[in-house]
């Protein structure tokens, strides 16, 4: 008995170490407290510092989940998807002007809780208001700009067709008049447009294209 015991034990930690030895490095992992009937935690919520680091330049539009309001929210949201209790919520259509960014990203652990889409935790700058709701709900916010739409127009053309990919003659005649009309963009939209049509053109193709908030809204 005291040998099967000492068996189990050297068992654990050889798994624990094991864990520990394979987990990954670079991202900053934090288990949402909501969890499962099992005790399983529903979502990791990770840092995306590529997609932070574009700042307040993101609006909300029929979130699958409540835009909540106050800071104490916020810092909630900040390690879990689910709110402070008796939080108080406003409607999108009330805040169009307001500008966001992503501060975190939300990986279901359970595909019956977000459908198997990741959810991104959009946050204003006076951190008035927290949103976790998934990328369709996410639009850049000069979106409905007339030159921005100069950018979208030939990008559309792209996602209606059978591939997306670069290598089509068509695609790449599309994508470069997108480029044209980006570098035609104001300042203060200029840089965030260009940088991501440059990880499209690193990729090859438009739908490979991930953590690109300008093809959120695609």
């Amino acid at each position: 008995m005291k040998f099967q015991k000492l068996v189990t034990s050297v068992l654990l930690v050889a798994s624990t170490t094991g864990v520990l030895m394979t987990a990954p490095k670079r991202v900053q992992a934090v288990a949402d407290t909501n969890t499962t009937e099992s005790g399983k935690p529903v979502a990791n919520i990770v840092n995306k510092p590529n997609l932070t680091k574009q700042g307040y330049v993101l609006t909300i539009q029929a979130p699958s989940g409540k835009i909540y309001v106050g800071q104490k929210n916020y810092k909630k949201q900040l390690t879990t998807t689910k709110p402070i209790s008796n939080a108080k919520s406003v409607s999108w259509k009330k805040i169009k002007n307001v500008r966001f960014r992503i501060e975190k990203v939300a990986y279901a652990t359970k595909v019956i809780k977000f459908g198997g889409a990741p959810q991104y935790l959009l946050v204003s700058k006076d951190k008035k208001y927290s949103c976790w709701t998934t990328r369709y709900s996410i639009k850049y916010y000069f979106w409905n700009t007339k030159k921005m739409q100069q950018v979208i127009k030939p990008l559309s053309k792209l996602t209606t067709r059978n591939s997306s990919s670069l290598k089509k003659i068509r695609n790449k005649q599309d994508f470069n008049q997108a480029v044209l009309a980006a570098k035609r963009l104001p300042a203060n939209q200029r840089k965030v447009v260009l940088e991501s049509l440059n990880q499209v053109k690193k990729v090859g193709n438009i739908d490979k294209a991930e953590d690109n908030i300008l093809l959120f809204s695609f």
